[in-house]
């Protein structure tokens, strides 16, 4: 009778991985295997708790700045201006906490946000982390590791990436995944403003058809459709979000809408 026990208690080692490995190889590829497992854990825990990669921080109305470079004196009134700029947005909360992580390296940021590799900053979903490519603080300049539109200022960035905390928070994490991404990305560029993409440019190509192309000009467009959405038919991002219209749908309204607005400019 123990011999059937012992068997079974050997599958079930070796379903679970624990199964002591009977030759040399299946050794080395446990050390590979546990080695594998440690970096994992090691890159899990440097996305959820990053502090100890930025040594200077600053914490202003709610906002905790971090950065692997000084922080000068002006960033206060930065951070100041980042608070108010989202407290436009409906969903804004006061008792929100917001912390953002300065990394001034392309290796450093490509680590953190590898999804967000070319652009100006990444939110990391689960913690809320926000982590920004490259910062001059003293002009309130963000930088993308990119060649084209690279520039966009700092406190339209923050605002943007605090924008889809806000989102998650309203929604959940689920319900944040599931949303749009051009409702997401288009209510985060409204409540931010200073679009990296010109926008005399933008709604020339919108109102000509225009439906896609770098990244810039899509994120341009959008903060129209939502713009439309928002500021013309009165919809509010709480509906949007509830029930969002179709894509194609807006894209069409907003091919008029940038029509007209060239032609009242032209006037």
């Amino acid at each position: 009778m123990a011999e059937p026990n012992e068997s079974r208690r050997r599958r079930i080692c070796r379903f679970l991985g624990l199964a002591k490995p009977r030759t040399r190889l299946g050794r080395v590829l446990r050390w590979i295997e546990a080695i594998v497992i440690g970096l994992g854990v090691i890159y899990l825990l440097a996305l959820a708790f990053p502090e100890p990669l930025f040594q200077n921080r600053l914490q202003i109305d709610g906002i905790e700045l971090h950065s692997t470079a000084e922080i000068p004196a002006e960033s206060a009134d930065l951070l100041r201006r980042t608070r108010d700029r989202v407290r436009r947005s409906e969903l804004y909360r006061d008792d929100l906490q917001f912390d953002i992580f300065i990394c001034n390296s392309d290796w450093l940021f490509t680590v953190l946000a590898p999804r967000g590799r070319d652009g100006f900053g990444a939110c990391f979903p689960v913690t809320d982390n926000i982590f920004l490519a490259s910062v001059d603080l003293r002009s309130n300049v963000s930088r993308a590791y990119r060649q084209h539109l690279s520039d966009r200022p700092f406190v339209a960035v923050a605002a943007h990436e605090i924008t889809h905390v806000l989102l998650r928070k309203h929604v959940g994490f689920w319900g944040e995944q599931a949303a749009p991404t051009w409702l997401k990305e288009g209510y985060c560029e409204m409540i931010a403003g200073q679009p990296s993409f010109p926008p005399p440019m933008g709604d020339y190509l919108l109102a000509r058809g225009r439906r896609g192309g770098a990244a810039s000009f899509v994120y341009f467009m959008y903060l129209r459709m939502v713009e439309y959405l928002i500021e013309v038919e009165g919809r509010s991002i709480r509906d949007l979000l509830a029930d969002p219209p179709a894509r194609e749908e807006v894209l069409a309204k907003v091919q008029a809408w940038s029509l007209q607005r060239l032609q009242h400019c032209a006037r």
